[in-house]
């Protein structure tokens, strides 16, 4: 009995399947065949044969500016360069906090300028503004879009001098404003900053003031005028601030009037010249929560200054614990005789100079 071997089923084409090979080098997988592995970072990277004609610029600056990093540096930024701008606005944070308008011209650029500004709004604690060109400050910020300083605590009005740039003291106190390289101060821009900054409680300025502003400032606590003010600015700033605390008249006028000052209940630290706690003595001394008293310009009448020092001995001789005292126009010792030095039997310490 014979056995038949299995029959293969023919192929109707009559063709056979070829298996294919190839040797060498040549020998590729399928372009299609492997799975992709995708960079994260892949879709943010910009090839430079890419680069809009406007981008070619800033490619330069940030190719100088790699050029001055060391290799490692290089590598870092490299690395992590999707968290470079919080990187930045986290430095930032910590080493601008001060809005100087006396350098930030000379630091940045135009549009350098308006990235930090805009980057930065809501965290300057600080500004300085330069006041005999406050309006172009002003421009600089609009520029930038910005519309307030909300975040700012501190702020300094002060004088430069065009030709030089550096700093001047006030020294016109009785004219109509401030001036500076033979140009007087524009007083219409101080109007702006009550709005710009609505939280300021520390304010320092250098220049005169003629303009009734500081009253809008609701949370003022400290105030230092160098230059003089007028007495409407002096009777709106004295009305409104109810928070003040610290009062500093520096400047040399004694035609001024105190008369709202009772409104100030807070007050506790409060300088003037001694001309005009001369004249307002009686408002002054009403002051019952008063820690600080501070006379200055003494040297301009030493009788008259003798004279105060004895009244104010003389109504709150429980309440002085430190005196500190110019003597350089005292003939001799006799004069803690004559104003009742010895009343003062809480008095802690004596500071006497010159």
């Amino acid at each position: 009995m014979s056995s038949s071997s299995p029959r293969l089923p023919k192929n109707p084409d009559r063709r056979q399947r070829q298996v294919k090979f190839q040797i060498g080098d040549g020998l590729r997988a399928n372009k299609d065949s492997s799975p992709k592995v995708k960079n994260k970072d892949s879709d943010l990277v910009i090839p430079l044969e890419h680069l809009k004609v406007e981008e070619n610029d800033e490619f330069q600056q940030l190719k100088n500016v790699f050029q001055k990093l060391d290799m490692t540096d290089q590598i870092v930024l490299y690395r992590a360069f999707r968290l470079l701008p919080s990187a930045c606005s986290a430095l930032w944070r910590i080493t601008r906090k001060r809005l100087d308008f006396r350098t930030l011209h000379n630091e940045l650029n135009f549009e350098a300028q308006n990235h930090l500004l805009i980057n930065m709004t809501e965290h300057f604690k600080y500004v300085y503004f330069v006041a005999n060109k406050l309006q172009d400050n002003l421009n600089t910020l609009e520029r930038a879009g910005v519309k307030s300083l909300n975040s700012v605590q501190r702020c300094e009005l002060l004088l430069m001098d065009e030709g030089s740039g550096s700093e001047v003291r006030n020294t016109n106190h009785l004219d109509g404003g401030d001036a500076v390289g033979g140009k007087v101060m524009a007083q219409w821009p101080l109007h702006a900053l009550p709005k710009l900054m609505r939280n300021v409680r520390r304010l320092k300025a250098h220049c005169n003031i003629q303009v009734h502003f500081l009253g809008h400032f609701e949370h003022l606590e400290l105030l230092v005028l160098y230059g003089v003010i007028s007495q409407t600015a002096l009777t709106g700033l004295l009305e409104r601030c109810q928070k003040l605390t610290r009062l500093f008249l520096k400047f040399d006028c004694d035609t001024l009037s105190l008369k709202s000052i009772e409104k100030c209940q807070k007050l506790r630290d409060f300088s003037l010249c001694v001309g005009l706690f001369a004249r307002q003595k009686d408002l002054v001394l009403k002051l019952n929560d008063l820690r600080l008293l501070e006379l200055t310009h003494c040297q301009k009448d030493i009788q008259v200054t003798l004279e105060c020092l004895a009244i104010v001995l003389s109504q709150r001789p429980d309440s002085v614990e430190l005196i500190q005292l110019d003597c350089s126009g005292f003939r001799d010792p006799n004069w803690m005789k004559e104003v009742g030095l010895d009343r003062c039997i809480r008095m802690r310490g004596l500071v006497l100079s010159n």
